[in-house]
């Protein structure tokens, strides 16, 4: 849908009135006709024509060319959700089909490892190829992703009793991405937005993950784990100065070394894609931890009062963007935008805290975060286009979607605040 400017009082109405078919149904109907749309599009992108087997396109709009590449990042999360389906499919076809594609991209990581000296290197053509023009470069965080997710999907092949095909195939990529991680850990890397470099939350909270299921992995096959988990513990470190008393909220980035000078805040969503993609279950930086829980209020407060389409009266929850200071808006500098996947993290997150304020005892919390969550999915229901065909962002003044179309990214985040919220049970 064109996006066209629009004054706020005009905007107000038109996102009162838009996309009347999504948002009038029950929030229960919504994701029983979302999910398999979600599915079936991230299904889609596995594999593009003119790709390698296990490639993920990030988004496969023409109109987006530069999204025409397999991010390291978004393919490891892309099929740590498929691994999730894999895991609930019943059906032994669909089984196999699911089983293949998670086969094919351990294939193409083994196959990416050894087009490039550089594992931090962030993407990659379709074909396997290393993309070698300008970019932010090394981004440290995707070796580690790619490192949970193979290492979960290699024990659930020990558990088919696939053992061998588990050794064989995956451990040689797993074991390459995590000596990567713990001979890097310290250095300066580029962010996940791909704008600034320095030491940052997001990374470090992935690698911590990567190589605590690292040594957990090590020592199942009878190997000696304590290098993995000294410098596991080295990160735990370097993660807890990221707290800022003075600003009340886990920052985004330390010892900056370039990149963008304007982000002043250092206030950034990617704290909360660090808490839900870096959590261990060893109560470090839980959901309900205080300085979580605050940087979370920080993220809906600034965010309440950012964008236009927050401020639109009747409209429950609060679309949330990157950080404050955002300038990009997917083909131009204008302004940054709500995201999608940032707007279902942020529920994700609240789903989980809840489950977790409620197993420690404390069905108050646990009401208000799923409160909390619910409202922010609300949000992202009321957005939601018709088709179920998510983009990267909503427009902030239209809240229509906009940047690159059927976003891998935004389909997986989508889908994991639905397990969150169905594991939190009714709200």
């Amino acid at each position: 849908m064109k996006v066209i400017a629009l004054s706020f009082g005009l905007a107000a109405s038109l996102s009162l009135a838009a996309l009347a078919k999504t948002s009038g149904l029950p929030i229960d109907q919504w994701i029983a006709r979302q999910s398999p749309i979600s599915i079936k599009s991230i299904e889609q992108n596995i594999n593009p024509a003119g790709g390698a087997p296990g490639a993920v396109v990030a988004s496969p709009a023409p109109s987006y060319p530069d999204y025409h590449f397999h991010w390291v990042r978004d393919g490891a999360l892309a099929f740590l959700t498929v691994l999730n389906i894999y895991r609930a499919a019943s059906d032994p076809s669909r089984q196999q089909q699911l089983r293949q594609n998670l086969l094919d991209y351990g294939y193409f990581s083994a196959s990416v490892q050894t087009t490039t000296n550089q594992l931090g290197e962030p993407k990659f053509y379709l074909n396997g190829q290393p993309f070698t023009g300008p970019w932010c470069r090394p981004q440290n965080d995707g070796a580690a992703l790619r490192a949970i997710t193979l290492i979960s999907f290699a024990k659930t092949l020990i558990i088919n009793g696939e053992t061998s095909l588990a050794r064989a195939n995956l451990v040689p990529v797993i074991n390459n991405d995590l000596n990567f991680v713990k001979n890097v850990w310290n250095q300066p890397s580029c962010d996940l937005w791909e704008e600034v470099s320095g030491q940052h939350f997001y990374t470090l909270m992935v690698q911590r993950r990567a190589l605590l299921d690292g040594a957990a992995w090590a020592e199942f096959f009878g190997q000696n784990a304590s290098q993995l988990t000294s410098v596991a513990g080295q990160i735990t470190t370097a993660i807890l100065k990221h707290w800022s008393a003075d600003k009340g909220y886990l920052v985004a980035t330390l010892n900056r070394t370039g990149g963008l000078d304007y982000k002043t805040s250092n206030l950034d969503a990617a704290i909360i894609l660090g808490i839900l993609h870096g959590h261990t279950d060893d109560g470090f930086l839980s959901y309900t931890d205080p300085h979580v829980l605050a940087t979370a209020k920080a993220l809906l407060s600034v965010f309440a009062t950012k964008f236009p389409i927050n401020q639109v009266p009747g409209v429950r929850g609060v679309a949330i963007g990157r950080y404050p200071e955002d300038r990009y808006a997917g083909s131009n500098f204008n302004g940054g935008n709500p995201w999608v996947l940032l707007t279902a993290a942020l529920s994700r997150y609240y789903y989980l805290a809840s489950s977790e304020a409620r197993k420690n005892g404390h069905p108050a919390d646990a009401a208000a975060y799923k409160n909390q969550a619910e409202d922010l999915l609300l949000r992202l229901k009321h957005h939601a286009p018709d088709d179920g065909i998510w983009a990267e962002q909503i427009d902030r003044v239209t809240g229509f979607m906009t940047s690159a179309p059927n976003l891998t990214w935004s389909h997986s985040e989508v889908l994991e605040a639905f397990t969150a919220r169905a594991l939190a049970g009714p709200p």
